[in-house]
């Protein structure tokens, strides 16, 4: 496999032509500009933004190498899981499969674009579901801001993927 670097871009003056602005991805995301088309190149390439550096501009890596806390992952879909923690004998065990919502998509963390947790109430769901119920947390790490977990050219498999961990 190929090794490949991070990167690190300024949005062009043509937006801000005063001053380089630290406003997260807002920064590219006009679809008249040059950046747009830039991001769009990166995001083909399976990059994304992951921080800011004053010195140096917009970090960008690749999304396989997005440290992501305590996830598994399942043919390039990363999830955690919750199992039940107290099991009734008269219960089936069912399960809630959680897609989070776009938390920040402007937002130069990617962890935070790409699923909505731990940092928010969505952490002690499981404190508020019936006792025989687990439950499948599935981040959205397909493009710069997710994909809402659709196929796209970048993984065109996606949704057959996110399917079979869910059966799994």
């Amino acid at each position: 496999m190929e090794e490949r670097q991070v990167e690190y871009i300024w949005p062009s003056k043509e937006n801000f032509p005063g001053k380089e602005q630290n406003m997260g991805l807002k920064n590219f995301m006009l679809p008249e500009s040059s950046d747009y088309e830039k991001i769009k190149e990166y995001a083909l390439k399976n990059y994304t933004f992951d921080g800011y550096d004053e010195e140096k501009g917009y970090l960008l890596k690749p999304i396989e190498d997005i440290i992501y806390k305590n996830m598994k992952e399942y043919k390039g879909v990363y999830y955690q899981f919750e199992k039940t923690n107290c099991w009734d004998g008269d219960l089936t065990d069912k399960l809630v499969v959680w897609f989070p919502p776009l938390s920040d998509k402007f937002t130069v963390n990617a962890e935070m674009r790409y699923f909505a947790w731990p940092n928010q109430r969505w952490s002690s769901l499981m404190k508020r579901v019936p006792h025989n119920t687990s439950i499948l947390r599935i981040a959205d790490t397909n493009l710069i801001t997710g994909s809402f977990f659709q196929n796209t050219v970048n993984f065109p498999d996606y949704e057959d993927n996110v399917q079979n961990l869910i059966k799994k």
